[in-house]
């Protein structure tokens, strides 16, 4: 109902996107079909791991059935199946893009100064010289 499937393939998107960047930092030069390789196998191996017979999609419901009652969990579907509840469904990948965009950014932004800090911290300490 909340078309996690759909979700896992916006994380394979991504993760895609983030290796695909990393590997052209390392090696501008790679060639477009291994770019086109890394996406086909990451598609292919959310996709499994989202509907697939061992996937994850198992797990998912039993994390539900640990967290939530019987109960909330029709509380759940109703909410899904409200307008509230079909918007969020809706717009959840783009936001969790989004949001993984934000937290790069933010990371990118900041890694170089808490990088600093923890140095700073492991000198005072004795740890780096």
């Amino acid at each position: 109902m909340t078309r996690a499937a759909a979700l896992g393939s916006q994380i394979a998107t991504i993760a895609s996107n983030n290796m695909i960047d990393a590997i052209r930092k390392a090696q501008p030069e790679v060639p477009e079909r291994a770019v086109a390789i890394v996406k086909e196998v990451l598609s292919a191996e959310f996709e499994r791991a989202f509907s697939g017979p061992d996937g994850i999609m198992a797990a998912i419901v039993d994390l539900y059935a640990k967290y939530f009652s019987h109960e909330e969990v029709k509380a759940l579907l109703e909410f899904y199946n409200s307008p509230a509840g079909r918007k969020a469904i809706a717009v959840m990948p783009t936001l969790a893009q989004e949001s993984a965009a934000a937290g790069n950014a933010w990371a990118m932004a900041n890694m170089p100064k808490i990088a600093s800090k923890v140095e700073q911290r492991l000198r005072a300490e004795g740890f780096v010289k």
